[in-house]
């Protein structure tokens, strides 16, 4: 645990573009906050690199996979 702090606080002294994430697990529910596709809902069903996530939202009877950055949800519970 020492080690790791002494990471973090290096990250932050530096001018790395390092700064806060939010925890998203796959299985949680999510909104999306802003873009095109402002107010809707789904589930993650994927983190991947790049700050991409895939949501997946029931729509008109019909599930689709949306790939779109992490900044922009919310988690809902």
């Amino acid at each position: 645990l020492p080690e790791e702090i002494t990471t973090l606080e290096a990250l932050c002294k530096e001018d790395t573009g390092c700064e806060p994430s939010p925890n998203f697990s796959v299985g949680r529910r999510v909104s999306i906050e802003s873009g095109p596709l402002k107010g809707l809902c789904g589930i993650l069903v994927q983190v991947g690199k790049n700050d991409r996530i895939v949501i997946s939202i029931n729509t008109a009877f019909r599930s689709v996979s949306v790939d779109v950055r992490d900044t922009v949800i919310r988690a809902l519970d």
